[in-house]
């Protein structure tokens, strides 16, 4: 009987965990059930990150004419990379910050371009998102061409001789899940004469897998 008592004992003793151990396992559950409780909450509330596919459009342009004289200035516009065709809802949703300033496209030898006319600064920006399959993806700008590895901008310009200066800046993503690829179009343009000009300018873009 009293073998038995020791044994019981002995047993007792050997099963019992040092607190530190204890105090290490019940932490991992609770860091455990935390962290499925926010991915569950995370795809009940958006989706499975896996789900997540579509086109984000970002452009900006800044006019700075140099007098109060009337101008008009064919611009770059965001077109598909299948056709030269700019999105159909760009003029009904860009937003222009400027006075008398009238937005159009018009097709020209070089591409499509976005027809500008006014009498003062103005800052034109339009942004688009969309899901993969309800659009196009407007991954490039019109009349884009490279040329000894860097990109030019064509544009046109007529403002009788006083000079007009612009800041073009086009971001274009596109998301699928955890990947993603993106296009950036940047162009610092000063012209002092009117007619065409091909314009210095800058692109890149990243692949992220």
């Amino acid at each position: 009987m009293a073998s038995n008592m020791e044994e019981a004992s002995a047993s007792r003793v050997r099963r019992k965990l040092p607190r530190w151990v204890r105090e290490f396992l019940i932490a991992g559950v609770v860091v455990i059930v935390v962290v499925a409780s926010l991915a569950a909450a995370r795809t009940l509330l958006v989706g499975h990150p896996y789900d997540d596919y579509y086109f984000s459009h970002n452009y900006k342009l800044e006019l700075f004419p140099a007098s109060s004289e009337n101008y008009t200035i064919l611009i770059p516009v965001p077109v598909a990379g299948d056709h030269e065709s700019p999105p159909l809802d760009f003029l009904t949703e860009v937003h222009v910050d400027g006075d008398g300033v009238r937005l159009s496209f018009e097709y020209t030898e070089e591409g499509v371009a976005l027809n500008i006319t006014g009498s003062g600064f103005a800052n034109i920006s339009w942004r688009g998102t969309w899901d993969e399959g309800r659009g196009s993806l407007y991954s490039e700008l019109s009349m884009f061409s490279p040329s000894n590895g860097t990109s030019n901008a064509y544009v046109f310009v007529k403002s009788y001789g006083a000079a007009v200066g612009a800041n073009l800046d086009y971001y274009a993503r596109y998301q699928y899940g955890y990947g993603a690829r993106t296009w950036q179009y940047y162009s610092n343009i000063i012209v002092v004469e009117d007619g065409w000009h091909k314009i210095p300018a800058l692109t890149g873009g990243v692949l992220i897998n």
